[in-house]
Parts: C-alpha cells; structure tokens; sequence
C-alpha cells in the first residue's frame, strides 16, 4: 500500500510525516513553537493510520482562539467613559476584566459555574477525571490561563473592534492527557500509542471530545464577560454573524485521499477550502483573519500563530522591561502585569508577516487588525 505523506515548509523547516498500518515516522518534525530550535516548524502534524491514535504529549489539550465584532469603533473606545469621565474607557476594560475573566480560577464565594449537557461531568471515563472536572474544572470554565493565552481587542483596517481569545481546556487538558498516558505505549520519540478501537483508545477520544467541548465553552464565556464590560461602559454589542470558535489542538478522523486517517494538529488549524479561521502574531503585531485553500499536501492545515523565536528563559534574559514597554508602547495593557511579561514580548516571537507569507498556499488573507487592548496573565 503507497505510504501517504505530508512535507510542507514553514519557517525554514520541513516536516514530514508517513503512516502505514501500526507505524508513524516523523522526520525532523519538532513541536509546533518549540522552545528550543528558533528556526522550528511554526506547526507539527501527525498522521496515523485509522485503527491507530497515538497519544502525544500536549498539554493545551486542546488550545483554541475566539473572534467576535463588537457594533463599535477605535475612536469611541478611546472616549472618556460617560457619566463617569475619570477614566478613559480603556482603562475601565483594564480594571473590570480581570473581575469578569479572572486568570487562574473562579472565586467559590461567588458561585462555580455548572458541567452540564455535553460538559457534564460524568461524560468522562476515569473516575479520577470525573473528580478532576467538578473541582478544578468547575472553578476554571471561563478563566484565561497564563503563558501565551490571551484576550484581546483589536481594531480592523476599517477601525471596527474586535475581540479575540486565546485559550484552551486550562487544567483539564493536563489531566486528561496524565490519565491516558498511563495506558499508552511509548514507541519513543516522545510519541504514546493507543489503539484507537481499543477500550482505552475509545475513552481517550471520548475524553479529548469533552475537552474540546469544555474549551469551546470556556472562550465563550470569556468573550462574552468582556462584551459585558463594554455593553457597561459604551453600551457596545456583539455582531453574532461575526462569531467564530476554533481550535488547534487536536485529533480528528478525516479522509486524506480515499483512506481515512487520525489526523493530530498541534498547533495547527485546520483550513479546509474557504473555512473561516484567525492567526495571531504577538501582543504588538498584527492578527489575520483567514480563510482556508483546503491544501491537502498540508493536510488542509495553517500554522496557528507566529511561534516563538525565543525560549521563555532566553527571552527573559535577554528581553529587558524597557525593552517591552518600547515594544507596547500603543498598546494598553496593564502596567503591573507587563512587568512580569518579558518572556512573552513581541521580540520572542517570529515575524508574523514572514509567517504569512510562508503559508500563502495554506490560507487566503481576508483582514488585517492591530491590537489596541491585551489582557493577559502573568
């Protein structure tokens, strides 16, 4: 049987992936924005035969971004907040965000939200993971995780605001994934199988549905606290024919020629022939909104992002905070948690642009937009 194969460069790299029947080889591949190589693929892909799942070891399980329109512009946003002028609206969103979209995890004094319908709880297969999501889970649905996850508002080239989120399943991701690994067979190369029509290959997909669910949530909640704070303070609205929810951490069955196969995306969208999609490039640099050429020599797949060009630890050596605020300096963002932000500057991140342009066979451009507001965690 012809061995499917995939080769596309990015950044400077090649990966190369070739399945048949129980074996994948990866070749030169590295993890999508590895903190090791700067010249790494900006995403990784696996393909794997269809009776097969191999486990990988992400922990963003999965990662995801949101995009919506609010009925508002750049120039309002900068308006003094009315009745209450001792503000500009800017920093009013500063100081109510991390009240409606806290970064780690939701007050018990206030209430945890809920696990119902396809986040209920019991959905999942282990006991531990059951225990796992009516704790952690419940005190993290709607919260923005640290490191690279973010939420911005961002203004198009028409000065129309947006609002993106990025985050995923939060600690659940981490949990699900420890769980698994334990009946996974490790094959090396930092690669765990299961059989994907085995009993535990079944309940790791059972369980990566679920987070996918939780994380599709998550964002919601999150994007639409913020709208909340704006509709407060502008009386802004979201434009629901605008709303977009994707992820770039996972594993779907799709058919790749005239087989079918586990196609694994970390740190890759999926971009089948004109599906809508976004891609961000740091908290200074521009954010596309894309949509897909449906490539199947890239498995109809993007890159997610910029990627990094800096490990965290060498971004913080190098990266000083007068370095970041030159950097931020037409952003708002808040001055206490840009201090602790170095690692996460605009400068550790590859040019976005060049990204773009090293993937126009992936994606079609259909916006450019400028970040104006970045929340984040530190």
């Amino acid at each position: 049987m012809p061995r499917p194969s995939f080769t596309h460069t990015m950044a400077g790299e090649s990966t190369r992936a070739t399945s048949a029947n129980k074996t994948l080889g990866i070749d030169g591949a590295a993890r999508p924005t590895s903190h090791t190589l700067p010249s790494c693929p900006t995403f990784t892909l696996w393909l794997a035969s269809a009776t097969d799942s191999p486990s990988h070891r992400a922990i963003d399980l999965p990662g995801g971004g949101l995009r919506h329109r609010l009925r508002l512009t750049s120039r309002r946003l900068r308006r003094r907040r009315e009745p209450v002028a001792t503000s500009t609206s800017q920093e009013y969103v500063l100081q109510e965000l991390p009240h409606a979209v806290p970064v780690i995890r939701h007050s018990r004094r206030n209430g945890l939200p809920e696990l119902a319908g396809e986040l209920d709880a019991n959905r999942l297969s282990h006991p531990e993971l059951i225990a796992k999501a009516l704790t952690v889970g419940r005190e993290e649905l709607g919260t923005l995780g640290r490191g690279n996850h973010f939420l911005e508002f961002q203004s198009d080239e028409d000065g129309r605001i947006w609002v993106m989120v990025h985050s995923g399943s939060r600690a659940m991701g981490q949990h699900i994934t420890a769980a698994h690994l334990k009946h996974a067979e490790k094959v090396g190369g930092g690669l765990s199988w299961l059989d994907a029509d085995s009993e535990a290959g079944n309940a790791y997909l059972q369980d990566v549905a679920w987070a996918r669910s939780y994380a599709k949530e998550s964002r919601r909640r999150m994007l639409e606290a913020a709208a909340g704070i704006v509709a407060e303070a502008l009386g802004a609205q979201i434009d629901a024919s605008t709303w977009i929810n994707t992820d770039h951490n996972h594993v779907e069955r799709e058919e790749i020629g005239r087989q079918t196969y586990w196609v694994h995306r970390k740190g890759a969208n999926r971009v089948d022939d004109e599906s809508p999609n976004i891609i961000p490039g740091s908290m200074a640099t521009a954010t596309y909104h894309v949509v897909g050429r449906g490539n199947p020599e890239a498995l109809n797949s993007s890159s997610h992002g910029a990627g990094r060009k800096l490990s965290r630890s060498a971004a913080r050596a190098k990266i000083k905070r007068k370095d970041l605020d030159r950097q931020l300096k037409d952003i708002w963002i808040d001055p206490n948690t840009a201090a602790k932000l170095t690692d996460e500057s605009p400068s550790a991140y590859k040019d976005i642009e060049a990204v773009m342009r090293a993937q126009k066979d992936l994606v079609r451009i259909t916006q450019k937009l400028r970040p104006v507001l970045c929340y984040k965690g530190a």
